[in-house]
């Protein structure tokens, strides 16, 4: 499955314009947040993101608000909101997490982080979140870890096959592997990625 995963385009029409160009190439887009700077033009942004005409899985990130981003998708044929979710597709699990800045932990997950994880055991899935995993080429920002302590134990417990997140803009298309776990942040234009169920 070739996915087109990207985060923190702000409303950057370059960035925009980029992403647009790669979505023909996806099966499925990911978003990991902060398509907009405080939801300025977010229906026009959603809107054009659904008439690319690819499954798209969004979350939102700091930029944005929950009740927003659900409102604002619930009616697209092709976006869908994954926050707190698990959605299978195409051999996959796809879940999400988003919201989030700088917080070092993430109480809301660590009181479901058993929950979700006992569903996922042992299924081939993604993880989207904001908020990238602490300590991590992912998280590092002017010489420390900014990243999130709950995200990083999630993925140590779990092992996605692939965890996406974004929210620092100096990590933009930075990798890295927590375990089996290979890690991205795919950057405001966006980075095409082959995954193979096993």
């Amino acid at each position: 499955m070739k996915l087109l995963a990207f985060a923190d385009t702000h409303g950057d029409k370059k960035k925009w314009e980029a992403l647009k160009k790669h979505a023909h190439e996806a099966e499925v887009i990911i978003c990991a947040g902060d398509l907009t700077i405080f939801e300025n033009n977010y229906d026009r942004f959603l809107k054009e993101l659904d008439s690319l005409n690819v499954q798209t899985f969004i979350i939102h990130g700091n930029h944005e608000t929950e009740r927003e981003t659900y409102q604002r998708t619930k009616n697209l044929a092709n976006v869908l909101f994954i926050h707190k979710k698990i959605v299978q597709y195409k051999g996959f699990y796809f879940f999400g997490w988003g919201g989030g800045g700088f917080n070092d932990i993430d109480e809301e997950l660590e009181k479901k982080e058993k929950e979700y994880g006992n569903t996922l055991k042992g299924k081939q899935f993604i993880l989207v979140s904001h908020a990238p995993p602490y300590n991590t080429p992912l998280d590092h920002l002017n010489g420390r870890s900014v990243g999130n302590r709950t995200i990083r134990k999630f993925i140590e417990k779990t092992q996605p096959r692939l965890a996406v997140s974004g929210h620092i803009h100096e990590t933009a298309k930075a990798t890295g592997k927590i375990g089996k776990s290979f890690l991205i942040n795919p950057g405001g234009d966006g980075t095409l990625l082959n995954i193979h169920a096993p």
